[in-house]
């Protein structure tokens, strides 16, 4: 490479006035300083090592470590490998390496702290032997290792040689297997057994026992063989079989039977004796394997057998496709009578409370209504008109109840109720109206009135309207009730849901916020007047949530309760509007009734109020000159996204310090796009906002536009920086137009 020159020339008769060479790096104590950072830091803590540079070790503990050492690597100076000592000899540059390309090397490298050559030992293994005499390595083999060239054959002259052939360095064996009467039973490491007897033990008992053997499937031949010979009974314990087992008649097990794939009974009858039926299986399917359209008459079902007693059934029939249940005796092997057993009928999933059930022909089940409910307390209630078909036909008809508690009716005018109240009710001689209680406590309303007759204005509790077939036979007390306190029907309130957060409208992007969501939930009124008579719905029973992060904060909620609070700790604000929203999911709510007890309407069904929303937009602030010339101040936050007339009060401009202020670029770029229209100065003598150059277009050349940037949470952000750069001027009130 080229010469490094420096800045500075030294004579060559210039001497340092120490015992010291000039550079002060040239000489260290121990071995340990080359590689020690404190040795060549100096008090910048910088290091001015360089590659080549020759240091010499001077007073190291380990004499064989004094010498000099060349710096190979000045950037690794603390790895021992970067510093090469030299030759005590002279010589300055050794190099040891493996000749050739064998898979094992001798050389295996350089003690660099001590300058010592490292060789890799030589070590017999297996047959290899390795001895050393003075200045040679003798390598040879043991003999016993060598091992023999071999061959194989068959001895002897029997009918069947077991070697079969030799191929290269493998010996070829044929296998042994039994056929027709021969037998394999086993084999172990030594020795293979073979049994030819077992036609003999067949022909000679009647009996054949076989204990703990394992036969080929051959055993099935052996005893088809024996024929008439076998005739007693087979019985074998822990016989494995391999392949088919045919049983050409009865089989009778007397212990546990394990089957391990599918059982397949292909007959007309399957009998179970036992005490207890354990399956595991999730269905059982009838009439498995059936295709096509039903016949009519099927029947399928469980029979519970009851002894000499008539079966207990539960059976579908295809007759109505309906469930049958009861005692019923078999009018055939395969079916029931349905005369002698009850159809099955279902419900819908969520009957009312204290409602009567109703057949819906229809869905074929039965149903409630709220229109239709008894209890203990209340007795029948029925919504709606209650209609009695022996009533119909023309004219008004009157009900009464006779003694006997049965239903009695009649036609107007002919029927009256009760005799006229007499005496017992009229104007005194003072103009009062008086009642004999005693004369008129059974007293009911009757006129000779045409009964078409109608009230022409509302009177108390009757309105306008009201026939005089409408008031006949009402006792006086009523009407006296309903005159002077008129019934008066509730009015509702409707159940309604709400969700508020903590956070102020505009925080800054990027800021870390604890965010606690505060949901809740107004049951609503049923009010009389206005008084609350009940609420108006029942009780909440789930919250569900939505957020600006896919649903992922916020918690759906299984709650009673009419208030739900989330805190989400470590929100991180981001650009735009955040959303949080609700919806409460409540029970039915209770039944209204009038000011006198009766009840009105319906209760309100069970249901969910409409979405709920709370929210806070992410911004970036701006920045004016506001509080000291020649320093731009952050602004209160306002919103990116409808945020207009701005305001700034200018501090006046000093020392060619200009008015300034900055409008973050994601305001007036993507994703915000709402770019700065004009800038406005008030006119403290008109009290106006005008466009300076008489234009909004024109006041914007009075400011000149620059790149910028401010840290905002800990972000870098891109803004414009706007510059007044007309002549100085004193304090002013800006706005701006968006």
């Amino acid at each position: 490479m080229s010469r490094n020159k420096g800045t500075f020339n030294f004579s060559a008769n210039f001497e340092v006035l120490a015992k010291a060479p000039l550079d002060a790096r040239q000489v260290v104590g121990t071995y340990s300083n080359l590689t020690d950072p404190s040795t060549w830091r100096d008090s910048s803590d910088l290091v001015w090592l360089y590659n080549g540079a020759m240091v010499a070790v001077a007073n190291d503990a380990s004499t064989t470590r004094n010498g000099i050492y060349f710096l190979a690597d000045a950037n690794n100076y603390t790895d021992p490998s970067s510093w090469i000592k030299s030759n005590s000899g002279g010589i300055t540059d050794v190099s040891m390496y493996n000749v050739g390309d064998g898979s094992a090397h001798v050389f295996a490298g350089v003690d660099l702290s001590t300058g010592a050559f490292k060789f890799k030992s030589i070590v017999g293994s297996g047959a290899a032997i390795v001895a050393e005499d003075n200045d040679l390595i003798t390598l040879s083999l043991d003999a016993s290792f060598a091992g023999e060239v071999n061959t194989a054959s068959n001895v002897g002259t029997g009918d069947v040689s077991l070697f079969y052939k030799k191929v290269s360095s493998d010996l070829q064996f044929r296998t042994i297997k039994g056929s027709e009467r021969v037998v394999i039973l086993y084999q172990d490491a030594s020795t293979i057994r073979i049994d030819a007897s077992i036609m003999d033990i067949i022909s000679d008992v009647s009996a054949l026992k076989i204990k703990d053997a394992s036969l080929d499937a051959s055993l099935g031949d052996y005893v088809r063989r024996a024929g008439d010979i076998m005739s007693g009974d087979l019985t074998a314990t822990g016989i494995s079989i391999i392949n088919d087992l045919s049983v050409g008649n009865n089989a009778v097990i007397i212990g546990n039977l394990q089957i391990g794939g599918d059982l397949t009974v292909d007959g007309s009858v399957t009998y179970i004796n036992t005490t207890e039926l354990d399956v595991s299986t999730n269905f059982i399917k009838l009439n498995t394997g059936l295709i096509g359209i039903p016949p009519v008459t099927l029947q399928s079902g469980i029979i519970v057998e009851r002894g000499s007693e008539d079966p207990y059934v539960f059976l579908f029939d295809e007759t109505d496709n309906t469930f049958r249940i009861g005692i019923s005796k078999a009018d055939s092997s395969t079916s029931f009578s349905d005369a002698s057993t009850q159809a099955v009928a279902t419900r819908e999933d969520n009957p009312i409370a204290t409602g009567i059930a109703i057949w819906n022909n229809l869905m074929n089940r039965f149903d409630t209504s709220t229109g239709l409910t008894f209890d203990s307390s209340n007795g029948l209630y029925i919504d709606g008109s209650l209609r009695i078909s022996s009533l119909a036909g023309s004219g008004i008809r009157y009900v009464t109840v006779d003694d006997n508690g049965l239903l009695n009716y009649t036609v107007l005018p002919s029927f009256v109720k009760e005799s006229s109240l007499g005496s017992g009710f009229k104007w005194d001689a003072s103009g009062y109206l008086t009642v004999d209680v005693s004369v008129v406590s059974d007293g009911k309303y009757n006129t000779l009135l045409d009964p078409s007759l109608s009230m022409p204005s509302a009177v108390g509790g009757y309105s306008a309207g009201t026939t005089v077939a409408t008031l006949l036979g009402d006792s006086f007390i009523t009407m006296f009730d309903n005159l002077l306190f008129p019934t008066v029907n509730p009015t509702y309130v409707a159940p309604s849901n709400s969700i508020s957060d903590n956070i102020a409208a505009y925080v800054e992007i990027g800021s870390l916020n604890s965010v606690t969501i505060t949901s809740g939930f107004n049951r609503g009124q049923i009010l009389i007047g206005a008084t609350e008579q009940n609420k108006r719905s029942g009780l909440p029973n789930a919250y569900d949530f939505s957020d600006p992060s896919g649903n992922t904060l916020l918690i759906d909620a299984s709650s009673t309760s009419l208030s739900n609070v989330q805190t989400i700790n470590n929100y991180v604000a981001i650009i735009g509007t955040q959303t949080f929203s609700n919806q409460v999911h409540y029970d039915i709510g209770p039944q209204p009734y009038t000011n006198k007890g009766e009840a009105y309407g319906t209760p309100l069904a069970a249901g969910t109020t409409t979405v709920a929303n709370t929210s806070f937009e992410g911004v970036y602030p701006l920045y004016a000159s506001t509080v000291t010339i020649g320093t731009l101040t952050k602004q209160t936050l306002v919103s990116m996204l409808s945020g207009n007339n701005i305001q700034f009060s200018m501090v006046a401009e000093s020392g060619g310090n200009k008015q300034e202020f900055e409008i973050p670029t994601a305001w007036t770029g993507a994703p915000t796009n709402r770019s700065l229209v004009g800038v406005q100065q008030y006119n403290t003598v008109s009290g106006q906002w005008e466009y300076p150059g008489g234009s909004a277009s024109a006041s914007l050349l009075l400011w000149t536009t620059s790149a910028s940037t401010e840290t905002i949470q800990e972000n870098v952000i891109n803004y414009t920086k706007y510059t007044y750069n007309g002549t100085d001027r004193s304090a002013v009130l800006v706005r701006l137009v968006f």
